[in-house]
């Protein structure tokens, strides 16, 4: 059956509630915003997860949301599964990547600041690659 009719956003969360996350993850929730209409004047929304825990670096127990994905009024189920399993794919890696930490210092951080390590990049070049191998040896 093709899937291909506009659905309000309505009818697009009560898709979205039919996801069940359990185990670590049960208190994590979808949420479903208005983002405006697009270019063509039709309705948009963003999927985010909205959860709570604690923070990685001072460990207070703080609110927290997924970064954002966009939704449209004429994607099908399968394309609003699929976008509810990659929001919580991207928040489950945001979260793990918080809490691998080298020497107590969280080395994977999705919050990195992209100037700063371009410039020390480019003020330390050779610096951030293990110069004692080349990965694409035996390749």
């Amino acid at each position: 059956m093709k899937d291909d009719r506009a659905k309000s956003k309505g009818e697009i969360q009560g898709i979205l509630d039919k996801v069940k996350l359990t185990g670590i993850f049960e208190s994590w929730k979808f949420a479903l915003k208005d983002d405006g209409v697009d270019k063509s004047g039709n309705a948009r929304w963003t999927l985010q997860i909205l959860g709570r825990g604690p923070c990685s670096v001072t460990g207070e127990m703080e609110d927290w949301s997924s970064r954002k994905f966009f939704v449209t009024q004429f994607m099908c189920h399968n394309e609003i599964i699929r976008t509810a399993k990659m929001a919580f794919d991207r928040a489950v890696e945001h979260e793990r990547d918080e809490c691998f930490k080298f020497d107590d210092v969280v080395i994977y951080t999705p919050h990195i600041n992209y100037e700063l390590m371009v410039r020390m990049a480019k003020e330390h070049p050779g610096e951030f690659t293990n110069s004692r191998t080349n990965g694409m040896q035996g390749i």
